[in-house]
């Protein structure tokens, strides 16, 4: 197994391509999306029948090392201070195997 730190986000859908913008600056080789996520948080209710894209929410995460996670994070703070999300940082691993 190697350690690896796992960064996720959770954005609004109409800032997306912005925020993979800032990604790709930051030479990050993977990630992966998940469209329309829904829950309950502090604004209430996500639901898959919101109106527009507008309010849908997407679901972005990244695994890297732990110095790359504070970089990433360190250089989308402006973003998240503009619009909004949230952001978790954890341990994770990756399983390698050989097939």
């Amino acid at each position: 197994m190697i350690k690896v730190k796992k960064v996720e986000f959770i954005i609004r859908k109409p800032h997306l391509s912005k925020f993979l913008e800032i990604l790709d600056k930051q030479n990050i080789s993977g990630y992966t999306i998940i469209d329309n996520v829904m829950g309950k948080g502090s604004k209430g209710d996500m639901t898959w029948n919101e109106i527009t894209d507008s309010f849908k929410n997407v679901y972005i995460f990244t695994l890297c090392e732990e110095e790359k996670a504070q970089e990433i994070i360190d250089n989308l703070y402006p973003f998240f201070k503009k619009y909004g999300g949230i952001y978790f940082l954890t341990d994770s691993s990756i399983i390698e195997k050989n097939y």
